[in-house]
């Protein structure tokens, strides 16, 4: 009966921590995708360097959150879907300044 509790308690635990690693790859890749999306903008010229630095802060932002958020190793939902809303957000802001129209003062 100890041993089927323990290896019950053991898969419990491995399940958890692969949950917790697959949503933490799933974000690190949104991460640095939108670095990379936000790196493009500036070297094709979609992107001024003051959208870009905008842009960075936010992704910062969302950086120093994630990291807190896995600081103990546990990412609960809630945090997870936070942190993805966050990051759809500024996908959809990446978007909007990459396609923006330039406005011509003359």
């Amino acid at each position: 009966m100890k041993r089927s509790i323990s290896v019950a308690l053991a898969l419990i635990m491995v399940v958890s921590v692969v949950g917790l690693s697959y949503a933490a790859g799933t974000i690190e890749e949104q991460i640095r995708g939108q670095e990379r999306r936000i790196d493009q903008g500036v070297a094709k010229g979609t992107l001024t360097p003051s959208e870009a630095e905008t842009l960075r802060g936010n992704l910062d932002h969302i950086k120093d959150r994630y990291n807190k958020a896995v600081r103990d190793n546990i990412l609960t939902k809630s945090e997870q879907n936070k942190l993805k809303k966050m990051l759809k957000n500024n996908s959809e802001m990446i978007y909007k300044k990459k396609h923006n129209q330039v406005r011509r003062l003359y």
